[in-house]
């Protein structure tokens, strides 16, 4: 018995279950993971990993101290020394040696450490030093004290790229935790213990601060799986929609409910772990109303992209048309165009939202600036652009039929125009009028596209849309970004106008307050009267202690007064209260600092000034107050301030790194800085009168800021490179052509890899393609590794140069010392420091000097080491190889924080050769710069070899196109080759394997010719036969009874036989009955060439494909599957009873091909491709040979024992007169199905009396 079964969808409200169970997670983890402190399990961890830590650190003291105590000192440090670094290294170990309390080892030099034993510091375990803080381990073996120290966390004064106060990698603790002493446990602290099991520190602080950008944790992951099983199940819920009122009505309301709950969690602002996302920071994008955050836009994007290829399906599924009435179509074509105009100018309007009140780079050939939010916007601009593609398509789809192509051209051109021009009316005509450009030109492709494919989509008109889309992407780009850097370069300009020093106010606050309690500055100011020399050592010692380093590109200037003091004004030759003067002069042009004792002077001198005012008491009736001046050199080229130094708060103050700029007054140069050298003079440059004008030369553009007649900057950077463009172009066109597959392999649209094969093209294209990719990744990764191998080993040869001229003039200046001190002086050089620095500025490098036991003795750069960043003793590698291995020279990478920069060591002598001290060149102040060219220069490479792949790409497709070229043509002409009809030869001139190829084929077409020519002949004589064969058989069986009941008539007529009149009776009977046997023989040979007069009415192809399905359900051994695909109903007009009979014939045949020996499975499919309703049915049976496919339709061509072989042939006829069409595909074995397609009946489409395809609808 055969089961009757339906294939319907699954039940989409599955999918339902799913976001209610995924919302409800969602939200518990998203509380879990507020409230929640850090866990228990993890602080367990980091106990036990301390513990694990102080068990090795306990080991290694008590193996050095038994080393010690059996080698001693000086061979310890041959023989064992090394080994120790190594197994410290990497673990946030340190080991610290004492002998006769003197440090005389240390694995570790950015650590401040006390040379002498400190008591104090070292009773305890726990130590909390200037950048870190510690677990300390000790061991006494006479004369040594040893120091193990555990690394727990950093604890930096400041933080920035490089100085991050975390913990030790191995811990893996969120740096928001505070480390306290034990005396200090704080609220709900953990508390930490050591070895004995007494508590040492305790970690508090253990949940987030609720400022904190989270991370994309596990709740984040969960919403965003939460949305996309939203979007999965309405999309599910609309493909079983069954009709189209309830689908555009479902529409709608998602329209509404995606919007408003869009809406609300945004008004909201939940999930609340998720607006606290760095996406949905103002900082990033800073936008408006709805799209307010990039997170927002994000949103937006995907669910508008959604909702409008959910529509776009509708009117496609349902063949929504425009209507009928001729007015009535123009308003509603006009306005449909008109709102697809309006949706891409907003698209239009949120890309430049995007590019010009957001901090994301959208220059892509600048790979280093690039992020992540950089493509999640132009994804989103992708994803809008291809709605308004969709939206286009779906006014096309929907007017073609009703209203033609021509019509619909003049309703897009009135549509578009009335919406740009509105929009330009009240935005700015230019830009839109460059936009409608590009909209016309996607408008004409659609319809130039349409007319040739009315059904689906062609891959390589995507691939082609890609690309039109990526330039319009990268016009906008370049417009929008130029509009943007313009606007920029006004900011910094109307900056630098100001001569603020960012860098010099920070370091400013941070002085002020040493300033005020300086008690040796105070005890220098405690006197009633000073002399010149007094007043000089007052300047001394405050260049010295405060105004050294950085100050250098300043001129320092100072005035003591107490309230009586006068001073003499010069230039106004006057003299005034020295109180009243400086007051009056804060008052007038003074801009005090926040937090500091110093102004800003707003002094138009083109200087930047600061002015500092502290007080020091003499006595109680007395108080002497110091004035300090600072004014900027000019023209002043220093070493720079380096990055390690500078807090998060002033990073921005680095922006103008990018560019060159020059400072003017009176037409002269005053100051310059970057690389582009500009004249003395800015007469040259011609400036306008603007106070905002933009200039081109020299491949640069130019700012220039009149600030008033006599003073102006120019702010210059490069222009835009063809290459750039180039780059930018290729990077977009293959960002969203993977947005592209991915968006097609989401939504699944028929026809688009159905049609992809390995063919030898794409072979040829693979191969090529794969090997100029492995060609280039291989040349590209070696040329990146060379170029950085060559530029650090050119880094290091500077360096070993540089250090040899510093060198050099030191020696001049030291060369007769026998022993150097800090307090060395000499001439114009107050100290060691003083004369350090002098020589940095000279070699644009930071040099410091190490004393022959490893104490530092001057620096250029004090402030890294008064700010406890490193501490101050030479680097230990480097010690030891000068020392104990002798050599003359060392040069390799050191770290402070997180920055990793090269330093050069040599032993500096004097004219006796005698050691006098350690000469070290670190090159962190140029480290930045240096690592930033080495990028720049990979980031060239990858472009170059990028823009290269893409060339290699398109040439590979080329070559592949005209070596395949011969072979498609003998392909097409193969295809064309069919028995019966005329055949072509083919020209082709080459003497290659492909010529011998093409001259077969032109010699196989010549016999083929012949062949077939003789082929029909036979077949018709031998059809004629057959055919005359057949029909005298069937024709002879009842004339053979019909001539013996003649004869036996004729004798009982002659004979006057008894009965006869009985015997009459009888033989007419027989008579008639063979006669219309014969007349039913005739009928069933005619039926094939002209079928009986229909009568054609709307049919429903479902319930004759059920009626059918149910006539042969008791079919033993066989199972009849129908899958109708949701439909209720597929109209058709035919004839109903001839439907029936195609239908029975099918199945019938099906059925009979099916084995005996096989269980019998026929299915029945129905299904709506456009215009068309698609029957097949199909079999599990023998299949049919490729030599009687030909055959199958011809008439009276049977593979069955019984049958004239008429029924195939009668269906076809009945499918072609109801203007349709049959076909079939086998596998010999397998089975065979027979595709019936058949025109679609709309109703709103025929009138009474319509004409059918072969008659008239009654």
């Amino acid at each position: 018995m055969m089961k009757l079964t339906r294939i319907t969808v699954k039940n989409p409200f599955l999918l339902l279950v799913l976001f209610l169970l995924l919302t409800l997670l969602s939200f518990l983890a998203e509380k879990a993971y507020i409230r929640n402190r850090v866990p228990d399990m993890e602080m367990a961890e980091f106990q036990e990993i301390l513990l694990e830590k102080e068990q090795a650190m306990d080991i290694l003291l008590n193996r050095v101290a038994a080393e010690l105590e059996h080698t001693g000192w000086d061979a310890w440090i041959g023989e064992y020394g090394e080994e120790v670094e190594k197994k410290l290294q990497g673990e946030g170990f340190t080991l610290l040696l004492y002998r006769n309390d003197s440090l005389i080892y240390w694995s570790d030099n950015n650590i401040p450490l006390p040379w002498e034993w400190s008591q104090e510091l070292f009773s305890r375990p726990f130590l909390e030093l200037d950048n870190s803080f510690h677990l300390g381990l000790y061991r006494e073996s006479e004369p040594y004290r040893l120091v193990g120290m555990i690394l727990i966390k950093y604890r930096y004064p400041y933080q920035n790229e490089f100085l991050r106060n975390e913990f030790q990698e191995d811990y893996g603790l969120p740096s928001w935790i505070r480390v306290m002493g034990p005396d200090e446990p704080g609220r709900q602290a953990f508390p930490v213990r050591d070895l004995s099991g007494n508590v040492v520190f305790y970690l508090t602080g253990l949940a987030p601060p609720s400022d904190a950008a989270p991370p994309f944790s596990v709740p984040g992951f969960l919403y965003l799986i939460t949305f996309l099983s939203l979007l999965f199940f309405l999309a599910s819920w609309f493909r079983i929609m069954p009709d189209r009122k309830r689908y555009f009505t479902g529409w709608l309301f998602s329209v509404l409910f995606l919007t408003c709950l869009k809406e609300l969690l945004r008004f909201l602002a939940v999930p609340q772990l998720v607006y606290r996302m760095e996406l949905f920071s103002p900082l990033l994008y800073a936008g408006t109303g709805p799209w307010a955050s990039l997170g927002d836009l994000v949103i937006f994007a995907v669910i508008s992209f959604f909702l409008v290829y959910l529509l776009y399906s509708g009117i496609t599924r349902f063949h929504i048309t425009l209507p009928e009435r001729k007015n009535l179509q123009w308003i509603t074509g006009i306005f449909l165009y008109a709102l697809a105009g309006g949706w891409f100018l907003f698209v239009e309007y949120l890309f430049r939202s995007l590019i010009i009140h957001s901090s994301i780079s959208f220059e892509l050939h600048r790979l280093l600036d690039l992020s992540v939010n950089t493509f999640l916007a132009l994804m989103v601009v992708g994803l809008l652009f291809f709605s308004a593609f969709l939206i286009l398509d779906g006014i096309f789809s929907a007017g073609i039929k009703p209203a033609g192509q021509k019509k619909l051209q003049m309703m897009a051109l009135a549509g578009i125009t009335l919406s740009f021009l509105l929009t330009g009316w009240f935005t700015g005509f230019l830009q839109v009028v460059q936009i409608i450009i590009f909209f016309y030109l996607f408008n004409a492709l659609l319809i130039w596209f349409r007319n040739h494919h009315r059904k689906g989509w062609k891959y390589s008109f995507l691939t082609l849309l890609v690309l039109l889309f990526s330039l319009l992407a990268l016009y906008n780009i370049v417009f929008f970004n130029t509009e943007k850097e313009k606007n920029v370069r006004k900011v910094l300009a109307v900056n630098l106008a100001t001569e603020h020093d960012a860098v010099a106010e920070v370091l400013l606050e941070e002085m002020g307050e040493k300033l005020e309690s300086d008690t040796i500055l105070a005890g220098l100011l405690g006197k009633s009267v000073f002399s010149p020399m007094e007043v000089d050592s007052i300047f001394e010692y405050l260049q010295t202690e405060y105004f050294s380093g950085f100050w250098e590109q300043y001129y320092l200037e100072i005035t003591i007064c107490d309230e009586q003091s006068e001073l003499e004004i010069l230039d106004r030759d006057t003299v005034r209260n020295c109180y009243a003067f400086f007051d009056e002069m804060l008052e007038m042009i003074g801009e005090a600092l926040p937090r500091s004792n110093f102004w800003f002077l707003n002094d138009p001198n083109g200087r930047t000034t600061y002015f500092g005012r502290f007080s020091y008491p003499v006595n109680p009736d007395m108080i002497n107050t110091l004035f300090i001046r600072l004014d900027s050199r000019l023209t002043y080229t220093h070493l720079g301030y380096p990055e390690l130094l500078l807090d998060n708060r002033f990073e921005k103050s680095t922006r103008l790194e990018r560019y060159s700029w020059a400072r003017y007054i009176h037409n002269r140069l005053i100051t310059q800085s970057g690389d582009f050298p500009y004249s003395l003079s800015l007469d040259v440059y011609n400036p306008p009168e603007e106070e905002f004008s933009f200039l081109h030369f020299d491949g640069y553009s130019h700012l220039i800021y009149r600030i008033d007649p006599d003073k102006q900057i120019i702010i210059s950077t490069h222009d835009l490179r063809g290459i750039d463009l180039l780059i930018d172009a290729s990077y977009l066109f293959v960002y969203f052509f993977l947005w592209m597959n991915i968006i097609l392999l989401m939504i699944n649209i028929p026809g688009i890899f159905r049609n992809i094969r390995l063919t030898f093209k794409t072979r040829i294209q693979t191969a090529m393609v794969g090997i100029l990719f492995m060609a280039l990744v291989l040349i590209g990764g070696g040329a990146v590794y060379y170029s950085i191998r060559q530029y650090r080993a050119k880094h290091n040869e500077m360096i070993r140069e540089k250090i040899q001229s510093v060198y050099v003039v030191l020696d001049h200046e030291l060369a007769y010392e026998s022993f150097l001190d800090p307090g060395w002086s000499r001439g114009q050089y107050v100290n060691l420091n003083d004369l350090l620095v002098r020589y940095s500025n000279v070699f644009y490098t930071d040099i410091n000097l190490y004393s022959p036991d490893g104490k530092l003795l001057a620096t250029s750069r004090p402030e890294i080491f008064d700010e406890g960043l490193t501490g101050r003793r030479i680097d230990n590698q480097a010690y030891r190889e000068l020392r104990w291995n002798r050599k003359a020279e060392f040069v390799h990478r050191e770290n402070i924080g997180e920055m990793s920069f090269l330093s050069a060591y040599v032993p500096f002598t004097n004219a006796e050769n005698q050691l006098l001290a350690y000469l070290n060149l670190p090159y962190f102040t140029k480290q930045i710069s240096l690592s930033r060219e080495i990028s720049l220069l990979v980031v060239a490479i990858v472009n170059i070899s990028f823009l290269l792949l893409i060339l290699t790409i398109f040439l590979a497709v080329l070559i592949s196109n005209k070596i395949t070229d011969p072979l498609r043509m003998i392909q097409r002409k193969f295809s064309r080759l069919k028995l019966g009809r005329s055949y072509e030869k083919i020209s082709y001139e080459g003497e290659d394997e492909i010529g011998e190829l093409v001259h077969e084929y032109n010699r196989m077409v010549t016999e083929l010719a012949r062949s077939v020519e003789k082929l029909a002949r036979s077949e018709r004589e031998s059809a004629w036969r057959e055919m005359a064969r057949q029909v005298a058989h069937e024709i002879k069986n009842p004339l053979t009874p019909m001539k013996l009941s003649i004869q036996q008539v004729k004798r009982a007529y002659e004979d006057r036989a008894p009965g006869w009149e009985e015997n009459f009776q009888r033989f007419t009977r027989t008579m008639i009955e063979q006669i219309e046997n014969l007349s039913a023989i005739a009928n069933a040979f005619s039926h094939f060439a002209q079928m009986p007069t229909s009568s054609f009415e709307p049919v429903n192809m479902v319930e004759k494909v059920w009626n059918i399905a149910e006539l042969f359900g008791n079919t033993e051994n066989v199972e009849i599957r129908v899958d109708v695909h949701g439909l209720s109903e597929a109209m058709v007009v035919a004839d109903k009873e001839q439907m029936l009979r195609v239908l029975t014939n099918l199945v019938k045949n099906a059925i009979q091909a099916i084995p005996e020996d096989r269980p019998g499975r026929v299915g029945i499919d129905l299904t709506l491709e456009g215009k068309r309703v698609i029957i097949a049915v199909s079999d599990n049976g023998k299949g049919i040979p490729d030599e009687l496919g030909e055959k199958l339709f011809v008439p009276n061509f049977t593979t069955k024992s019984s049958g004239m072989g008429l029924g195939l042939a009668i269906v076809r006829n009945i499918v072609s007169n109801t203007g349709g069409s049959i076909h079939y595909e086998t596998r010999v074995g397998e089975g065979t199905t027979f595709y019936v397609e058949l025109p679609v009946y709309h109703p709103e489409n025929q009138s009474s009396g319509k004409e059918s395809p072969r008659g008239k609808i009654p």
